[in-house]
């Protein structure tokens, strides 16, 4: 009778999808497979997880991105005409597919979880649990943290074939706070024990899926 009802809940668990918002770089074929390897090892089995990228979307006709002071890493754009169109393409997603959890690795859309462009960065939010009109959010670093050094074709994938930020400059006819270019420079990230980090972030987020999805 309890492994009956024990079934019936998971059963009733794995019906809600999960949505994950990718950063710039995504799920590229290169990381397919340890993707894969880490929803199974995290307890994601078997449960729909829909990728979106916002960058396929818009990437090109709006700036996602900014840089700012001396932070090293690029962060969302303040400007409210492009929070807003990025507000609402979330909103779609979500009302498309009504997941259960959302992983959110993009920092374009950190400002619906913290708006205090200095604090929104990975380092800050990862890992955090938040709440999207009811749903249960949690923020992870970007899949690149698998790797202890930045990659070559990772940096190529985030910059339109470049690796080198000089040459970047030059093709978009100015460096990246010209008004002209819609894109900055991005370098994937690598962090300390980013294999742990993904690994613990998803591992908290099966842990929340469980909890919201009881009920």
């Amino acid at each position: 009778m309890g492994d009956s009802k024990r079934t019936t809940v998971e059963q009733t668990l794995i019906k809600r999808p999960v949505i994950l918002f990718e950063d710039k770089l995504g799920i590229s074929a290169g990381y397919e497979g340890i993707w894969q390897r880490l929803l199974l090892q995290t307890g994601f089995g078997g449960i729909e997880v829909y990728r979106r990228n916002i960058y396929q979307r818009m990437g090109k006709k709006v700036q996602l991105l900014i840089r700012n002071g001396n932070r090293k890493a690029p962060g969302f754009n303040p400007d409210p005409k492009v929070k807003r169109a990025v507000g609402e393409w979330v909103q779609s997603q979500v009302e498309a597919v009504n997941p259960g959890l959302l992983l959110v690795m993009d920092p374009a859309m950190f400002w619906i979880f913290n708006g205090d462009w200095d604090q929104a960065t990975p380092d800050n939010l990862r890992g955090g649990v938040y709440n999207y009109n009811g749903i249960p959010a949690v923020i992870m670093v970007g899949i690149s943290a698998w790797h202890n050094k930045k990659r070559e074709k990772d940096i190529a994938r985030l910059n339109d074939g470049f690796t080198d930020q000089d040459d970047w400059e030059e093709e978009h006819g100015g460096d990246e706070t010209d008004s002209e270019t819609t894109d900055v420079w991005i370098e994937p990230l690598s962090i300390p024990y980013g294999r742990f980090i993904l690994s613990s972030d998803l591992q908290k987020a099966r842990r929340v899926y469980r909890y919201h999805n009881k009920r």
